[in-house]
Protein backbone atom coordinates (compact mmCIF):
# COMPACT_ATOMS: atom_id res chain seq x y z
CA UNK A 1 0.00 0.00 0.00
CA UNK A 2 2.67 2.56 0.92
CA UNK A 3 4.02 2.44 -2.62
CA UNK A 4 0.89 3.56 -4.73
CA UNK A 5 0.67 6.21 -1.82
CA UNK A 6 3.91 7.62 -2.76
CA UNK A 7 3.16 7.31 -6.38
CA UNK A 8 -0.36 9.48 -5.50
CA UNK A 9 1.55 12.31 -3.51
CA UNK A 10 4.04 12.39 -6.33
CA UNK A 11 1.40 12.80 -8.85
CA UNK A 12 -0.61 15.35 -6.67
CA UNK A 13 2.70 17.05 -6.05
CA UNK A 14 3.47 17.31 -9.91
CA UNK A 15 0.45 18.53 -10.49
CA UNK A 16 0.34 21.20 -7.79
CA UNK A 17 3.53 22.74 -9.08
CA UNK A 18 2.07 22.58 -12.54
CA UNK A 19 -1.03 24.67 -11.75
CA UNK A 20 0.74 27.20 -9.55
CA UNK A 21 3.12 27.89 -12.84
CA UNK A 22 0.21 28.58 -14.58
CA UNK A 23 -1.08 30.49 -12.35
CA UNK A 24 1.98 32.59 -12.54
CA UNK A 25 2.02 33.54 -15.60
CA UNK A 26 -1.61 34.27 -15.85
CA UNK A 27 -0.71 36.83 -12.94
CA UNK A 28 1.92 38.21 -14.87
CA UNK A 29 -0.63 38.47 -18.09
CA UNK A 30 -3.09 40.77 -16.37
CA UNK A 31 -0.27 42.38 -14.19
CA UNK A 32 0.26 43.74 -17.78
CA UNK A 33 -1.42 47.52 -18.72
CA UNK A 34 -3.51 47.32 -21.98
CA UNK A 35 -0.39 49.38 -23.66
CA UNK A 36 2.05 46.73 -22.84
CA UNK A 37 0.09 43.73 -24.12
CA UNK A 38 -0.38 45.24 -27.53
CA UNK A 39 3.49 46.44 -27.38
CA UNK A 40 4.32 42.45 -26.95
CA UNK A 41 2.99 41.73 -30.29
CA UNK A 42 4.41 42.06 -33.49
CA UNK A 43 4.16 45.28 -34.60
CA UNK A 44 5.56 48.40 -36.88
CA UNK A 45 6.28 50.37 -34.21
CA UNK A 46 4.76 53.04 -31.75
CA UNK A 47 4.70 56.77 -31.28
CA UNK A 48 3.98 58.72 -27.85
CA UNK A 49 2.94 61.52 -27.50
CA UNK A 50 2.50 63.17 -24.36
CA UNK A 51 -0.19 60.36 -22.50
CA UNK A 52 -0.91 59.20 -25.44
CA UNK A 53 0.40 56.34 -27.35
CA UNK A 54 -0.07 54.73 -30.87
CA UNK A 55 1.02 51.43 -31.66
CA UNK A 56 1.00 50.82 -35.62
CA UNK A 57 -0.11 47.40 -36.50
CA UNK A 58 1.41 45.01 -39.22
CA UNK A 59 -2.09 45.23 -41.05
CA UNK A 60 -2.24 49.28 -41.35
CA UNK A 61 -4.44 50.27 -38.60
CA UNK A 62 -3.03 52.07 -35.76
CA UNK A 63 -3.96 51.76 -32.22
CA UNK A 64 -4.59 54.85 -29.67
CA UNK A 65 -3.90 54.90 -26.12
CA UNK A 66 -5.10 57.07 -23.63
CA UNK A 67 -3.11 56.75 -20.30
CA UNK A 68 -1.87 53.34 -21.28
CA UNK A 69 -5.74 52.61 -21.83
CA UNK A 70 -6.88 51.24 -25.16
CA UNK A 71 -9.17 54.05 -26.87
CA UNK A 72 -9.49 52.90 -30.10
CA UNK A 73 -7.93 51.54 -33.76
CA UNK A 74 -8.64 53.29 -36.55
CA UNK A 75 -7.46 53.44 -40.49
CA UNK A 76 -8.28 56.77 -42.90
CA UNK A 77 -9.95 55.80 -45.82
CA UNK A 78 -9.03 58.28 -48.20
CA UNK A 79 -5.30 58.40 -47.16
CA UNK A 80 -3.09 61.06 -46.37
CA UNK A 81 -1.74 63.59 -49.17
CA UNK A 82 1.49 65.15 -48.34
CA UNK A 83 4.58 66.59 -49.45
CA UNK A 84 8.02 66.22 -47.41
CA UNK A 85 10.66 69.04 -48.12
CA UNK A 86 14.26 67.40 -48.78
CA UNK A 87 12.40 63.39 -49.16
CA UNK A 88 10.81 61.71 -46.20
CA UNK A 89 13.96 60.79 -44.86
CA UNK A 90 16.56 62.82 -43.33
CA UNK A 91 19.91 62.83 -41.14
CA UNK A 92 19.71 63.18 -37.41
CA UNK A 93 19.92 67.01 -36.52
CA UNK A 94 18.14 67.96 -39.69
CA UNK A 95 14.44 69.28 -39.33
CA UNK A 96 11.97 67.49 -41.81
CA UNK A 97 8.61 69.36 -43.03
CA UNK A 98 5.89 67.85 -44.16
CA UNK A 99 3.48 70.11 -45.64
CA UNK A 100 -0.40 69.96 -47.03
CA UNK A 101 -0.21 70.68 -51.07
CA UNK A 102 -3.91 71.48 -50.79
CA UNK A 103 -3.43 73.83 -47.84
CA UNK A 104 -0.74 75.99 -46.12
CA UNK A 105 -1.03 73.69 -43.10
CA UNK A 106 2.51 71.80 -42.40
CA UNK A 107 4.36 69.76 -39.25
CA UNK A 108 7.69 70.34 -38.61
CA UNK A 109 9.93 67.94 -37.11
CA UNK A 110 13.01 68.90 -35.38
CA UNK A 111 15.27 68.64 -32.47
CA UNK A 112 15.74 64.67 -33.34
CA UNK A 113 17.72 62.99 -30.55
CA UNK A 114 18.97 59.43 -31.24
CA UNK A 115 18.16 57.41 -28.29
CA UNK A 116 19.34 54.42 -29.31
CA UNK A 117 18.98 52.70 -32.58
CA UNK A 118 15.40 52.66 -33.94
CA UNK A 119 14.21 54.65 -31.09
CA UNK A 120 14.35 58.71 -31.69
CA UNK A 121 13.02 61.82 -29.47
CA UNK A 122 11.96 64.68 -31.10
CA UNK A 123 9.93 67.90 -30.90
CA UNK A 124 6.56 68.67 -33.49
CA UNK A 125 5.52 72.18 -34.39
CA UNK A 126 1.91 72.45 -36.03
CA UNK A 127 0.80 75.40 -38.16
CA UNK A 128 -1.77 75.76 -35.92
CA UNK A 129 0.95 76.87 -33.42
CA UNK A 130 1.04 73.88 -30.90
CA UNK A 131 4.19 72.55 -30.29
CA UNK A 132 4.82 68.98 -28.58
CA UNK A 133 7.59 68.56 -26.96
CA UNK A 134 10.41 65.06 -26.76
CA UNK A 135 7.60 62.49 -28.79
CA UNK A 136 9.37 59.34 -28.73
CA UNK A 137 9.02 56.91 -31.91
CA UNK A 138 10.19 53.71 -32.33
CA UNK A 139 10.45 52.76 -36.09
CA UNK A 140 9.62 49.70 -38.24
CA UNK A 141 12.60 48.47 -40.48
CA UNK A 142 10.58 49.22 -43.09
CA UNK A 143 10.69 52.63 -42.63
CA UNK A 144 14.88 53.10 -41.81
CA UNK A 145 16.09 53.99 -45.47
CA UNK A 146 13.13 53.72 -46.96
CA UNK A 147 13.92 56.11 -50.18
CA UNK A 148 17.85 55.64 -49.70
CA UNK A 149 18.28 59.23 -48.73
CA UNK A 150 20.73 58.44 -45.65
CA UNK A 151 23.70 56.80 -46.43
CA UNK A 152 24.75 56.76 -42.78
CA UNK A 153 23.70 55.98 -39.44
CA UNK A 154 21.74 57.13 -37.68
CA UNK A 155 18.69 57.94 -40.21
CA UNK A 156 15.73 60.01 -39.30
CA UNK A 157 12.63 58.46 -41.32
CA UNK A 158 9.22 59.12 -40.71
CA UNK A 159 5.88 56.98 -42.07
CA UNK A 160 2.59 57.99 -42.99
CA UNK A 161 1.91 56.07 -39.80
CA UNK A 162 3.22 59.30 -37.71
CA UNK A 163 1.37 61.52 -40.28
CA UNK A 164 -1.58 59.96 -39.25
CA UNK A 165 -1.19 60.27 -35.98
CA UNK A 166 -0.10 63.68 -35.86
CA UNK A 167 -3.52 64.71 -37.38
CA UNK A 168 -5.48 62.33 -35.42
CA UNK A 169 -4.06 63.88 -31.81
CA UNK A 170 -4.14 67.46 -33.35
CA UNK A 171 -7.49 67.78 -35.19
CA UNK A 172 -10.07 65.89 -32.90
CA UNK A 173 -11.37 63.45 -35.31
CA UNK A 174 -13.78 61.68 -33.71
CA UNK A 175 -17.75 63.18 -33.93
CA UNK A 176 -19.43 63.48 -30.97
CA UNK A 177 -21.66 60.28 -32.44
CA UNK A 178 -18.75 57.81 -33.26
CA UNK A 179 -17.05 59.24 -29.78
CA UNK A 180 -20.41 57.64 -27.93
CA UNK A 181 -20.01 54.24 -29.99
CA UNK A 182 -16.46 53.89 -29.12
CA UNK A 183 -17.43 54.61 -25.67
CA UNK A 184 -20.07 52.40 -25.94
CA UNK A 185 -18.31 49.39 -27.06
CA UNK A 186 -16.06 49.86 -24.35
CA UNK A 187 -18.40 49.90 -21.47
CA UNK A 188 -19.60 46.22 -23.39
CA UNK A 189 -15.91 45.08 -23.19
CA UNK A 190 -15.22 45.23 -27.04
CA UNK A 191 -12.71 47.06 -28.76
CA UNK A 192 -13.33 49.78 -31.10
CA UNK A 193 -12.22 49.77 -35.02
CA UNK A 194 -12.80 53.18 -36.25
CA UNK A 195 -12.80 54.22 -40.46
CA UNK A 196 -12.03 57.75 -40.50
CA UNK A 197 -12.40 59.81 -43.97
CA UNK A 198 -10.61 63.29 -43.58
CA UNK A 199 -11.33 66.18 -45.47
CA UNK A 200 -8.62 68.37 -47.56
CA UNK A 201 -7.72 70.41 -44.42
CA UNK A 202 -5.29 68.43 -42.05
CA UNK A 203 -6.38 69.72 -38.56
CA UNK A 204 -10.49 69.84 -39.06
CA UNK A 205 -12.87 67.40 -37.71
CA UNK A 206 -13.40 63.84 -39.78
CA UNK A 207 -16.25 64.07 -42.29
CA UNK A 208 -17.69 60.98 -41.84
CA UNK A 209 -16.76 57.89 -39.14
CA UNK A 210 -17.66 54.64 -39.03
CA UNK A 211 -17.22 52.36 -35.58
CA UNK A 212 -17.06 48.61 -35.47
CA UNK A 213 -17.35 47.05 -32.37
CA UNK A 214 -15.29 43.74 -32.23
CA UNK A 215 -15.65 41.08 -29.06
Amino acid sequence: MKKPTFKLITAILFLSIGLQSCSSDTEETLDLSALDQELALDNNGFLEIESTTYVFKNSGETVRFNNEERAYDFVFTNGINYKASGGISKHAGEELVITNPETDEFIRFYHFEEVKKGLLKFDVELSTGKIYKSVTYKFGEAFTTQDQKCHEWPCVSISANVLGSMIEMSANTLSADCQNAVDACTRAGGKSSVTIQKEVLWFASARTCNVQCNY
